[in-house]
């Protein structure tokens, strides 16, 4: 496989992708990007840069990894824009992280209801990977007419937020984000450490009972 670097447009900015020859799984274009600003420039894809770029713009067999440093939503760190056969389709993908996690339901519980919640609400298949800190999920979205793929990617990032915000509320009604634990991260630490470390007697119990009371 012979594989060498070339530039393409996203709107007016230049960006420097591998160009595969032969096809990889089907894309001749793919580019590993980042929004951050100390990406070099030429490896730099704000999502902005796609304001007034439509699917019809973009190079067909492309395929685009995008890590997202800027979203308002936080739980967004990567986002993947790929065109083939003249369809485009955008992948949002979320990290939960355990030593993040503020809530009382455990992390596997609310990602087994949110993927399940996203999957009845967009009629698509979802996947959750278990990785050693945490969750990541993938949510796709797809558009063959698509004007603005800066104000298609900002529509579908408000309506995972949206889905994740519906979801912080338990199946009893009761909000979970109301739970909060301190920046310090001190209740995660003792729940997920501690009370591991001391075993699940009776010094346990009782201390668990104390702090979480």
């Amino acid at each position: 496989m012979d594989s060498d670097h070339t530039i393409i447009h996203i709107g007016n900015y230049p960006i420097k992708v591998w160009h595969n020859d032969p096809l990889v799984d089907g894309y001749e274009y793919y580019g590993e990007l980042s929004t951050g600003q100390r990406t070099p420039k030429e490896y730099r894809c704000n999502l902005s840069y796609f304001s007034g770029v439509s699917c019809i713009d973009l190079p067909d067999r492309l395929h685009l990894w995008i890590t997202h440093n800027g979203s308002e939503f936080k739980r967004v760190n990567f986002v993947r824009i790929t065109k083939l056969s003249n369809q485009c389709k955008l992948v949002i993908t979320l990290n939960i992280d355990y030593a993040r996690w503020e809530l009382e339901e455990s992390v596997s519980s609310f990602v087994f209801r949110f993927v399940d919640f996203i999957k009845n609400e967009l009629n698509v298949e979802i996947t959750a990977d278990k990785t050693d800190v945490g969750y990541c999920i993938d949510v796709p979205f797809y558009g063959s007419k698509v004007d603005d793929i800066y104000n298609w990617y900002s529509t579908c990032e408000h309506t995972v937020e949206k889905f994740y915000q519906k979801c912080l509320v338990s199946p009893t009604g009761n909000n979970s984000e109301s739970v909060k634990y301190g920046e310090d991260r001190l209740h995660w630490w003792v729940r997920y450490v501690f009370v591991p470390l001391i075993g699940s007697g009776t010094i346990a119990a009782v201390l668990a009972k104390y702090i979480f009371q």
